[in-house]
């Protein structure tokens, strides 16, 4: 009996996980790899209905049959009856049932039309719906209860149940217990107690059907599930021992490609073992691979005619085995006797004739065996040796290019990383938008689950952004004073830190943030400080809890982001200082009029939407012109300044302060009526009369009057909410000054 363990395995043929190949392009190899291994690991996990390949195939196979069975009965009860007592209810039957049959016919030609990415499980419910219903007209049509038709529909309704997620199963069950009911039950035709048998069979048929059949397939592909992420688990495995992928914490794009590539170690593993078995024509050939430890080989591929090969772990320290791994060289052994000890690779004591392995190296590392033996004919000779050690160099050639295919693919997506974060900073216009774009792009960049933003800020290391794989965390927001951290040793000194991106263990470990603050078990990070033009604007901080360094492609990234990023932190802060300029008056650094029109505007929508009040106060200073006139104007700009503080200080944070225009303010005041905004303005009007300004002939007192208008009481537009609160000031004006009205006759405070 022939033997074999690995990529060609009956077993393996029919399992998805084992069928990957390469292809001779880089991206095209991988993208390949990406596909089958998605297939592999995530087709049962994803497929929302519970009878996958042959159960459904066999599920539809046997809805067609009785669609046409249901078509069949209708048309005997054409052929047997001269004038049909209900020739509607018939037409009705032929179409349901002929209908379902042409549409699952055609969909299985794959007719254009109908053809469709993936299976619709409502598409499925409303055919077996339309069957059902045709095989219930038809036997209603063919002797009712005692038709050889009218177990069909109960037939497809248990199988509806098993195939189909609850809803539509049940569904499905209920309709056809409605239609039962309402056929046996109507004039003429009362047969209470059938209709109400069929209808209950109908609905306890389905019920047991989905507690039985629906659990146990549901068990059926938990369990298909449970072994493909064995499979999978195995995989990875493989990949570290051939040194594809670091630690377990790749993602999963990391995942699926060392699970692909070790695929394709294990296929060209396969095709050497059976270039080896043809071209020396042994008993057993196999491959063998050594653990991390140097004392354990595990079988990695297998050619054998024999029953008895070990299965599991192999002593690399014992045996004609151990003495390949201990000498590093090949060995050949010739007519040993049935009695020998050391071929620890079988069981039940069974000896090869002849023996011979030479070693795997990868450089100065030993990495392997590749052994043959033969239970008869000629030993093996000085040639089959040194072709042997030639095969055992391609081993190591196809676990290396596929290393260099993960190499080029990690970089591909590093640098496609990149690019989306470049293109993220150039569209950030605010400083915001650019802290967001970092702190996603960051993680993505460095392939580590911590990321972080700190800004300099009055002297302050400020942590504006920190990002987890969970979302924000706790340390955003924070400030930082611990100078002892990394992060402040490479702010202070310009320079990357640490050199390796090792933080070392226990209280050797240098603290990332501050050891009060970093994360918990970090072990990996860079801090890159952010320069421009010599200043240090704060740092971009990587980090990640496993031990796997970040690779100097990912480093040189990190540099090229660090610069990108100082650029849009310095952009992001002009925009910022524009925008005010832009928005602010430039004395008191109110709302300027513009934008007070545009914000009044949007509040007025607002309340328009919510159907709510809003308030509009405009005021004025009295006497300001004879203020410039005795005092100066820098008294005047003073005096400006003083009352837009009082503003700012007395209004509410959801009001809109606003300098209207020369000593005129204004302030929008949303949920808010005639009453509350009367005692705002007072309380504004106060508050500036008790402000007491210094100038050469002494303190200076100013008072303000102020006019108010109110939505929709008073108006629903925004010009002539303004004119109104015009007008009101106006007569504040004209009454004394010093007060506050509302535009609505006898509101106001003297």
């Amino acid at each position: 009996m022939n033997h074999d363990l690995g990529a060609s395995t009956g077993e393996d043929a029919r399992d998805p996980v084992a069928a990957l190949g390469t292809a001779p392009d880089a991206d095209a190899a991988w993208e390949q790899h990406l596909e089958r291994a998605q297939h592999a690991g995530l087709e049962l996990a994803e497929r929302p209905s519970l009878l996958t390949g042959q159960h459904r195939l066999t599920f539809d196979a046997v809805a067609r049959g009785l669609s046409g069975a249901a078509l069949a009965g209708a048309l005997a009860a054409v052929a047997t009856t001269a004038v049909s007592p209900r020739p509607r209810l018939l037409l009705a039957a032929i179409a349901l049932c002929g209908v379902a049959l042409l549409v699952e016919t055609l969909t299985r030609l794959e007719w254009r039309p109908l053809r469709l990415r993936s299976r619709s499980e409502s598409r499925d419910a409303l055919l077996v719906g339309v069957t059902c219903a045709g095989l219930v007209l038809a036997a209603h049509l063919t002797g009712g209860g005692l038709s050889p038709l009218a177990a069909l529909p109960l037939l497809l309704v248990v199988m509806a149940s098993a195939a189909l997620p609850a809803r539509e199963a049940m569904a499905v069950a209920g309709g056809t217990a409605l239609l039962l009911l309402s056929l046996y039950t109507t004039a003429g035709n009362r047969h209470w107690a059938q209709a109400v048998g069929l209808a209950a069979s109908a609905l306890a048929m389905g019920g047991l059907a989905a507690l039985a059949l629906r659990g146990t397939a549901l068990r059926f592909r938990d369990r298909a599930a449970a072994a493909v992420e064995l499979r999978l688990q195995k995989m990875l495995e493989d990949a570290r021992s051939y040194r594809l992928t670091g630690a377990l914490e790749v993602v999963d794009h990391e995942r699926k490609r060392a699970i692909a590539a070790a695929l394709a170690v294990r296929e060209s593993f396969g095709q050497l073992v059976e270039v080896t078995a043809r071209a020396l024509r042994p008993s057993t050939t196999m491959l063998l691979w050594l653990d991390e430890s140097g004392q354990t080989l595990r079988v990695r591929e297998l050619r054998t005619s024999s029953d008895h090969v070990v299965s599991g772990p192999i002593d690399a320290r014992r045996g004609v085995l151990g003495s390949v791994v201990q000498s590093r060289a090949p060995v050949n052994l010739a007519q040993l006797k049935p009695d020998t000890d050391g071929i620890t690779y079988y069981q039940a004591g069974e000896v090869p004739l002849h023996f011979l392995a030479a070693p795997v190296f990868e450089g100065e590392h030993l990495r392997g065996v590749l052994a043959v033996d033969r239970s008869s004919g000629e030993p093996f000779t000085a040639a089959d040796e040194a072709l042997l050690c030639g095969l055992a160099r391609e081993v190591v050639r196809a676990v290396e290019a596929e290393r260099l295919f993960a190499i080029m693919d990690r970089d591909r997506r590093g640098q496609e990383a990149m690019l989306k974060l470049i293109e993220a900073l150039n569209q950030a216009l605010s400083l915001e938008a650019v802290l967001d774009a970092l702190a996603s792009g960051l993680r993505a960049v460095a392939r580590c689950p911590i990321a972080a933003v700190v800004l300099v800020e009055d002297k302050q290391l400020k942590v504006r952004r920190a990002r987890g794989p969970q979302g924000p965390l706790e340390l955003e927001g924070a400030q930082l004073d611990d100078e002892g951290s990394l992060l402040a040793s490479a702010i202070h000194t310009q320079a990357a830190l640490p050199a390796r991106s090792d933080l070392g263990a226990g209280r050797s470990r240098a603290p990332l943030f501050g050891r009060r603050c970093d994360p918990p078990d970090l072990k990996r990070g860079k801090v890159l400080p952010l320069t421009y033009q010599g200043e240090c604007l704060g740092a971009l901080v990587v980090a990640t809890q496993q031990s796997r360094g970040l690779g100097d492609e990912v480093v040189r990234l990190l540099h090229l982001a660090a610069g990108y990023a100082a650029v849009s932190i310095v952009n992001g802060r002009l925009y910022a200082r524009m925008e005010h300029m832009a928005t602010r008056d430039g004395l008191t650094g109110l709302v300027n009029h513009r934008t007070f029109q545009e914000q009044l505007e949007q509040a007025l929508a607002r309340c328009r939407r919510g159907n709510r009040a809003l308030t509009l106060l405009l005021c004025d200073i009295d006497h300001f012109k004879k203020v410039n006139d005795t005092h100066g104007h820098p008294t005047g700009d003073e005096v400006l300044r003083r009352v837009a503080s009082v503003l700012s200080t007395e209004a509410r944070c959801t009001d809109i302060t606003a300098r209207y225009g020369g000593e005129e303010f204004a302030i929008v005041m949303e949920d808010t009526d005639a009453v509350g905004g009367l005692q705002v303005a007072e309380r504004i009007r106060n508050a500036v009369g008790n402000q007491r300004v210094a100038t050469e002939r002494g303190p200076l007192q100013v008072t303000l009057s102020g006019g108010l208008a109110t939505f929709a009481a008073d108006a629903s537009e925004r010009s002539e909410l303004i004119k109104r609160a015009d007008t009101a000031l106006y007569e504040a004006k004209r009454a004394g000054r010093n007060r506050c009205l509302h535009t609505r006759p006898g509101q106001g405070a003297p």
